[in-house]
């Protein structure tokens, strides 16, 4: 998904600040790393994850795992349907948040300046 490339910042930093394997463009942000250095940034990040963890709290999940195990450790019933995103109903939902960030925001300050201008004007009446 195009949309969830902008992740791959935060990532980097995630990386960078916790294991210092991934190299970041401090211009661009751009992962410098090879392919391969990240896989193994991302078994190292994995490897310390299970070191630090006490193993009766840690669950490795995959997802061919299924509901089950992930039910279990949390004390949850297994759902009979999952709730399924497909990339349709994401796309959906990142489109109502920029929406309601892109009003939000101009509403908002609009409405700030509104009210200093009222305030300002109120103070120069009396």
């Amino acid at each position: 998904m195009p949309k969830l490339r902008k992740v791959t910042r935060w990532i980097a930093w995630l990386f960078t600040r916790t294991l210092g394997l991934i190299t970041v463009d401090p211009q661009t942000f751009k992962i410098t790393s090879t392919i391969e250095e990240m896989a193994h940034a991302h078994d190292e990040w994995a490897k310390k994850v299970k070191e630090m963890v006490p193993a009766a709290r840690l669950l490795v999940h995959k997802s061919a795992d299924g509901w089950e195990p992930v039910c279990a450790a949390l004390k949850l019933d297994v759902p009979s349907e999952p709730r399924l995103k497909d990339s349709k109903q994401i796309s959906t939902i990142l489109w109502r948040v920029r929406v309601v960030s892109t009003v939000f925001w101009p509403v908002g300050l609009a409405a700030v300046g509104i009210g200093m201008w009222a305030n300002a004007e109120l103070k120069r009446a009396d």
